[in-house]
């Protein structure tokens, strides 16, 4: 899903062509990660890694 908040991160995250070191930069923000979700097919492992140091999409849970 496009972020509305930020698109153009969003849009990056999902374009075939970018390259590996931007999407690890992407990782690190929650709207690039929304993109790098919708991704089709296997992502770099230098993003898999980024991706699971910066979390999910959603923001922890308290409580």
């Amino acid at each position: 899903m496009t972020s509305l908040s930020h698109p153009q991160l969003s849009g990056l995250g999902r374009n075939p062509a970018a390259p590996e070191d931007l999407l690890v930069r992407l990782a690190a923000h929650s709207s690039g990660r929304g993109g790098l979700s919708s991704r089709h097919g296997r992502l770099p492992d230098a993003v898999v890694e980024a991706l699971l140091t910066h979390g999910g999409r959603r923001p922890p849970a308290y409580g």
